[in-house]
């Protein structure tokens, strides 16, 4: 019997949404690696990242001055506009 799609799977494919599912976990999305893998430029990543805050995929602390640095780091100043 075939699992349930779950929102990922249905909007990025089986082996992206595992792939994002790792990130989401590791917070591992501003490398260039994962970028590549993705088929993401910066501007979609920052895009999608920014979906994923909102539904709560990725819970990202505001306060947090180290996950500013990553992401300011990885090229996504604007994610909490």
């Amino acid at each position: 019997m075939k699992q349930k799609e779950t929102p990922l799977e249905y909007l990025f494919g089986e082996h992206k949404a595992e792939l994002i599912r790792y990130c989401l976990r590791r917070k591992i999305f501003y490398q260039a690696q994962v970028m590549r893998d993705l088929g993401w430029t910066y501007g979609t990543a920052q895009y999608h990242l920014r979906q994923f805050v909102k539904h709560k995929l990725l819970i990202l602390k505001p306060t947090s001055y180290r996950t500013y640095y990553q992401l300011n780091k990885a090229g996504f100043p604007n994610i909490f506009r």
